[in-house]
Parts: structure tokens; sequence; C-alpha cells
């Protein structure tokens, strides 16, 4: 078979110095301190020998050392695989092919169930032939061993998130607008919900209208006399007032506790709306949240109502703690999902 084999002249001498001495791959394992599979991967070029195993391969196949230094040396990278076709013709190898062939994806699978997703390293890897006598007929026992490694997930692209440090961690007021701006950070960055932004720009629409009136009614005096101006300055601070009772009403009686509305969308259509509400009373670190999810499709609809402890949200020295929240946070929509399906 090695005659088919495109070997260099050193491990063309190698092997002839192993016939000539009559030594199996385990003699020379022994006297090298190798394991006979490694010896021969050495043998066929898919393994790199030690200083060390150099010089006493040196002494087990009377070959100089320098010789093997010259081949095998500091400088030599093995180009692994590449020795045979596949299939492969020689009938031991294309039994090897066959049983891959054959136990390959049963063999994968099981170690998908008893590992996870990952592969078996072929690098950090040993090999074992053994003899095992039957009365029926000697078998050939291989054992492959290798390193488990897991497929790691894609993170170059994750953002590290900022600290959130509260300068009094026992300040409801700082907790709330903390753990309010990690909601709404959480279900839109990590849930893919689009959110709704129609309280803010209603709040919005009415402090620009009362700054328009006031620098009309500034600009207005300005162009003519302040007696003049006191019809427009009175219009001016009476709708001032107005439009502030109109933003104080709007809160009280349509935006009420509400922390966050957002929509998903598939393919260009709503999905699923989720509406977070929350109350933090001033000396309780229970923050009581309804939350609240529409699955548009079928139009059903489930509520949420719990009371974390936002002391768990937070380290000792008033950090925001990503992992605890967001972990709750996932928590409590994977709860409304499983209970709209229950339904």
């Amino acid at each position: 078979m090695n005659s088919q084999l495109n070997l260099n002249p050193l491990q063309q001498r190698m092997f002839e110095a192993k016939s000539a001495r009559k030594l199996s791959f385990k003699d020379i394992g022994d006297a090298i301190g190798c394991d006979e599979v490694y010896v021969a991967a050495i043998f066929y070029g898919q393994a790199k020998p030690t200083d060390e195993q150099i010089e006493n391969l040196s002494v087990v196949l009377n070959i100089p050392t320098q010789h093997i230094q010259e081949i095998l040396g500091g400088h030599y990278y093995p180009t692994r695989g590449g020795l045979m076709s596949i299939p492969p013709s020689d009938p031991t190898l294309y039994r090897l092919f066959e049983m891959i062939q054959v136990y390959g994806y049963p063999i994968k699978a099981i170690i998908h169930e008893k590992f996870g997703d990952g592969i078996m390293s072929a690098i950090d890897f040993t090999a074992h032939v053994d003899k095992v006598e039957d009365p029926n007929g000697d078998r050939v026992k291989i054992t492959l061993d290798g390193k488990f490694l897991p497929y790691k997930r894609c993170t170059f692209n994750k953002v590290e998130l900022p600290p959130v440090e509260l300068t009094n961690k026992y300040d409801a007021t700082q907790i709330k607008n903390a753990v309010d701006d990690e909601i709404a950070r959480y279900y839109t960055k990590e849930q893919d919900f689009v959110q709704s932004h129609t309280h803010t720009d209603i709040r919005l629409l009415l402090g620009y209208v009362s700054c328009f009136i006031a620098g009309g009614a500034f600009y207005y005096e300005y162009k003519t006399s302040f007696r003049e101006a006191i019809p427009v300055t009175m219009f001016s601070v009476i709708s001032f007032w107005i439009l502030q009772a109109l933003a104080a009403v709007y809160q009280y009686t349509i935006e009420k506790d509400e922390i966050f509305m957002g929509s998903q969308y598939s393919h260009g259509r709503e999905v699923a709306t989720l509406k977070v509400s929350g109350k933090l009373e001033k000396y309780n670190p229970k923050y009581s949240l309804k939350i609240t999810y529409v699955d548009k499709t079928t139009t059903k609809k489930t509520t949420l109502k719990v009371e974390p402890n936002t002391t768990e949200w937070f380290t000792t020295k008033g950090i925001l703690s990503y992992e605890a929240i967001d972990n709750d946070l996932k928590k409590y929509v994977d709860t409304l999902k499983q209970q709209l399906h229950q339904e």
C-alpha cells in the first residue's frame, strides 16, 4: 500500500528501518513514549514529532538525528489529509469509509443529544486500535477520543451596554427612570418591538404650541407696546394654562402609567402588540407591572400582573444588572405567549 503513496525519502527510509528491525508501531511508541496510532501518523506525515521524539526515533530506527531533524524538525508542519481518494480503493480503508457512511449521522445525532451543538475535535484527539480475542473470530476495537468543541455564538457585533448607576439607590424616581428606560430598550432591541411614541408626540405638540403662543405674544408686544399687548398677553396666558391642563388630563386619563407600547411586524404586517404599565410606590421596592400582549393574527389578548422586587435588578452599589432585569422581562413575554396558546 505504501508504494502507492507519495512518501518522501525520509518516510520511505523510516518504513524500511521499521521493517528491517521487525518493529511494530507499538514497539516504536513504547520506545519514544507515544501512542502507536500517533507513531503511525508521524510515519505517514500526518503528525509532528517533538525534538525528544525525534532523538528517540533516531535511536530506535538507527537513522541519524540530523537526517530526521532536516525533514521533521521545528520548521516542519504537516500537510494533513490528501493521502487517499474518496471513496478509497483499499479494502481496509473502504470499510472505515463505509462505517462513516452508515453510522456517521447516527453518531452525530447522539453527540448532539449528549453534548449540544458542536463537534468532536480531530486536533485535541487520540485514537486507539485494540485486538479483542473472541471464540467466533478476533475483533478490531477502534476508540476515537476527541474533545467536544461547542460552536461559538456570533457575538462580535454585540454592543457593550453602558453601565447605569444610581446616585441614590433608595430614590424611587431614579429607580423608576432606570427601569423604564431598560424596559423600552429591551423590548425594542432584544424582542424586535417597534415602540410607539404617540404619547411623547402629543406632549411635544402641546409644548410646541405653548411655545409658539408665548413667542407670538412676545413678538406682538415688541412690535407694539406693553399696554396694547395686554389683551394678547392675557390670551397667551389663558391659552398656556388650557394647554397645560389638556396635557395633565391626557396624562392621567389616557397615558396613565404606561411605560412602553410597541408592535411586532412580520413581512410588513403587524402581528402582535405589547403594552407595559407600571407603578412604583415611594418607599416600596416592588414595582407593580401590568403587561398586555395581543396576537393580531388571532385577535387573542392576555394580561400578566407581576410585582418584581427592584432590589434584585441592581447591585449593592446601585448599578443596574442588565442580565437580571432582561431575564425577567423575557420570562414575562414567554409566559404571556404560553397563556395565549393555552386559551
